[in-house]
């Protein structure tokens, strides 16, 4: 992170920022860090930059408030220029080393990959370290990750105590072509599927009750041999006989109850003609 400032204006703006911490000497200082991540994306409503923060308070005691915070006293120091070759400031808990990047537009710190800790924020973020440096008349700030080669996150390849690095993760991106199923996330798949299971079933029962009654007969005997009859009767030109016929199909079908009686099993009916007549 560099800022080109011209040489007339260093004094100046040296000053101003001293007489600016010195007013701040008993106030709470915080620290932030911003990272941005782009990725790409096929859902309009979510944005292909992703862009969060995290703050850290740099207080000017310790907890019990009787001491001063040596790292209070490092940055008064870095900003006079008046630090040693080794003098860094130091800052708990300010850079996520792994994070989750979900298609929802949003970015979480992840903890899996990182030593365990009972602190839940040593599982998600690690220390930095930071100095102000000169430089052809440039100052800036230089980080680094306050780690040393024995950790395991050192053994991690392209980790790089010297810098900054950061791992992401990546949820996995659906074809455009599924966009608006996956647009919803797994509540909305989980909507879709039950909605097309249910237009599925619904289309299929759909009117049956209507159509049981003659899908569903058990003896059709009687009744194809009604048929039988009509087609005989109006091949021999007997008229008046096909009408008669003709009526007894339709009143067969306008009333469950005779077609019920006339397509029982040949068993039941045979069972029902052997038993003694009621007293």
């Amino acid at each position: 992170m560099k800022a080109h400032i011209p040489e007339e204006l260093i004094p100046c703006l040296q000053k101003f920022l001293w007489a600016f911490f010195l007013s701040l000497r008993n106030s709470s200082l915080q620290v932030k860090f911003t990272f941005v991540v782009t990725h790409p994306t096929n859902s309009a409503q979510n944005p292909p930059t992703i862009e969060e923060s995290r703050e850290v308070a740099l207080e000017p005691f310790s907890a019990d408030g009787k001491e001063r915070n040596p790292e209070r006293d490092k940055l008064q120091h870095l900003l006079n220029n008046n630090n040693t070759a080794d003098e860094w400031l130091n800052v708990n808990l300010l850079f996520p080393k792994f994070v989750k990047v979900f298609n929802k537009g949003t970015a979480k710190a992840a903890y899996q990959l990182m030593p365990n800790s009972p602190d839940p924020d040593q599982r998600l973020y690690r220390n930095v370290k930071m100095k102000l440096k000169f430089s052809n008349g440039s100052k800036y700030w230089s980080v680094h990750e306050d780690c040393d080669e024995n950790e395991i996150l050192s053994r991690i390849p392209m980790n790089n105590c010297n810098m900054l690095t950061m791992y992401t993760f990546n949820d996995k991106l659906f074809p455009e072509t599924l966009n608006f199923i996956s647009g919803g996330g797994i509540i909305g798949l989980y909507t879709t599927f039950v909605f097309l299971a249910s237009r599925v079933l619904r289309g299929f029962f759909s009117g049956i009750y209507t159509k049981i009654m003659f899908d569903d007969l058990p003896n059709v005997d009687r009744l194809l041999q009604l048929c039988l009859d009509i087609y005989l009767v109006r091949e021999a030109l007997e008229l008046a006989l096909e009408e008669d016929l003709f009526a007894k199909l339709v009143f067969l079908y306008r009333s469950p109850e005779t077609m019920i009686k006339w397509t029982r099993p040949k068993e039941e009916t045979e069972e029902q003609r052997a038993l003694p007549p009621s007293q």
